[in-house]
């Protein structure tokens, strides 16, 4: 229950991060790049673990790694359309 909870605020966040990148005319480039860099992440920590890490009997590491690269990428993501969601309404209340 607590991983379905989990999956729903990490989306949640990121769906508010492109709401808040709405005016931004750069937003689907955003959009694509995040999903590139997602796939990017997961590819590595899936299919290179053995020749990165070493060997994870279970799994869990891989998964745990998993876990906390989608919430610090998510988290840097929110971060910078916060940012930048306030630097175009201070530009767009300066002209």
């Amino acid at each position: 229950m607590y991983i379905l909870l989990f999956i729903f605020f990490i989306i949640a966040m990121w769906l508010f991060s492109i709401y808040l990148l709405s005016y931004w005319k750069y937003v689907y480039w955003y959009a694509f790049l995040n999903l590139i860099l997602i796939a990017i992440y997961f590819s590595i920590i899936i299919y290179g673990g053995k020749y990165l890490w070493g060997h994870d009997e279970y799994g869990l590491v891989a998964f745990l790694r998993l876990i906390f690269t989608l919430i610090l990428h998510t988290t840097t993501g929110f971060i910078f359309a916060i940012y930048k969601s306030y630097k175009l309404r201070k530009d767009e209340r300066s002209t």
